[in-house]
């Protein structure tokens, strides 16, 4: 089997029934989805709590972001979600490096347009201590943009819209949105 077919590596993790944490996070960081509570599980196994507070970001769209806020029972615009608090059921991947946040969500704005993408917005994430992360660099490559600098945050943690502003792009002149989140292990 050929280095980085993961894909292929993949489908044989699935044929056995069972993904070792390591392998779970290799078919989630390398685009294979993961669907199955159970590997889900196995996943859950990899993140500790951080040890301080983190500065993460990630770039997404309103539309996603609206998404995760309908989870909740969140029914209006992304403006009216400051000073919410709701449980993020999902992993969430993240950057250290908030222009390259920027780049990703300008970015695919830019190549796939607003019909796929909706507007750009720009998450700066205060991952508290003890909230549950895991850091890509240390369970598999770092290929990629940011990847080196990448982190996951661990699904089931409360997330607290503490801001959400306006804001445009200098590189490439778009409206965005910057939300500021506080992340903290649920109660």
């Amino acid at each position: 089997m050929a280095k980085g077919s993961g894909s292929t590596r993949a489908s044989s993790w699935r044929d056995k029934g069972k993904l070792s944490p390591e392998q779970a996070y290799y078919e989630y960081t390398h685009g294979g989805g993961i669907h199955n509570e159970s590997k889900l599980t196995a996943m859950d196994k990899l993140f500790k709590p951080a040890t301080e507070d983190i500065d993460l970001h990630r770039g997404t769209s309103v539309n996603e972001l609206l998404a995760i806020m309908q989870e909740n029972g969140f029914k209006g615009d992304i403006e009216d979600i400051e000073g919410m608090t709701f449980n993020m059921k999902h992993y969430e991947s993240t950057t250290g490096v908030d222009t390259y946040a920027e780049d990703y969500a300008t970015d695919a704005f830019g190549l796939l347009g607003t019909s796929a993408f909706n507007t750009p917005v720009v998450l700066h994430l205060n991952v508290k201590k003890g909230t549950p992360v895991v850091k890509r660099s240390e369970h598999t490559d770092t290929v990629g943009r940011g990847a080196s600098q990448e982190y996951t945050i661990g699904r089931n943690v409360e997330w607290t819209v503490d801001y959400v502003a306006n804001s445009i792009n200098d590189s490439y002149g778009e409206d965005y949105y910057e939300i500021g989140v506080t992340v903290r292990p649920r109660k």
